[in-house]
Order: structure tokens, then sequence, then C-alpha cells
């Protein structure tokens, strides 16, 4: 075990491109969305760069700032493909289901804070037989204010009754 979990209370991951690949999905979605405003399609690369992102950050650095003013209509095509797409174009990244489960086996609570939906992921868990490893979810929808504000690793640390220090958090970024 390295050193920095062996002393921590708890181990948080980031979501995607820490545990798991959604960028396909992704790509779909906010294509999708975009063609719904009447805009372009985005090439998939620069979609992935936004991948982590609120979706009005990202609909701004996709479609610039004069689109943000449709920031809710954009929102609402996103997600209603999403929850036709999402959980079935994501996959776990190699490695990243046995190290969940090594934490969980070695008495570590497991969680995950995202800026995706909680459901989503608490779905993908379950698809994959996880949701017993994975303590907890905290997704954007728990919070005020998405990453990287401190709000879902506050969060998460709160629900698990421990302070913030005592936790290793695992991200990309």
């Amino acid at each position: 075990m390295h050193p920095a979990v062996a002393s921590a209370r708890a181990v948080l991951f980031d979501f995607d491109f820490t545990l798991a690949d959604s960028s396909e999905g992704v790509v779909v979605c906010m294509n999708h969305a975009l063609g719904r405003l009447g805009h372009p399609p985005a090439p998939a690369d620069a979609i992935r760069r936004t991948i982590g992102l609120d979706l009005p950050t990202a609909l701004e650095i996709l479609a610039g700032e004069e689109w943000r003013s449709r920031e809710d209509e954009f929102f609402e095509h996103f997600v209603r493909k999403a929850d036709e797409v999402m959980v079935g174009s994501t996959s776990f990244l190699p490695g990243a289901v046995r190290v969940l489960r090594v934490l969980h086996d070695a008495g570590y609570p497991v969680g995950v804070v995202t800026t995706k939906y909680r459901h989503r992921v608490e779905d993908v868990l379950e698809r994959d037989g996880l949701r017993g490893v994975v303590d907890l979810v905290v997704g954007i929808d728990d919070v005020p204010r998405p990453k990287p504000a401190p709000d879902g690793l506050v969060r998460a640390a709160g629900v698990l009754g421990i302070s913030v220090g005592d936790c290793v958090f695992v991200g990309d970024s």
C-alpha cells in the first residue's frame, strides 16, 4: 500500500479519466445538444478536453460566450441524451476495479466525488457489480459548487464522519 494511502482513513476518487472513461457518451451528448441549438458539431478532441468541467463552462468553451444565454436549453438536451447513452458508453479504466476492490477489502471507506450526476455513477457501479465496494458517491447534484471547489470532498468526508485531512483524493488533474 502506498504510504499516502496507508495513513488515510478514506480514499476518494474522481470518476472521469481516473476510474472510468465516459468520453464516447459525452461526445455524443455534447454534439446532440449543440445540434439541437443549431450549432455545428464540435471536434471530439475539443469535447474530451472539457470533461470534468460543469456544462455551462463546457458550452462556453465549445460554442463561445454568446451561447451562454441558452445554457438551460443546452443542459436539458444534454441530460436527455445522457439518460439514453451515458451508462452504456462508460467503461472502467484498466486496473480501476482491482484498486477499488483492494481498498475495500483492506477496510478503507471508498468514495467517488464527481461532476457527473450521482445516479449515473451509481448506475455504472451497479451494472458492474461494484455498488457494495464503493461506500458513497457525491455528484454535482449533491453540492452547491462543483469541482474544483472543495464542496464535494467536504461533503464526502462529512458523510463518512471523518475530516477532509484524513482523506486521500485521487484524480486526473
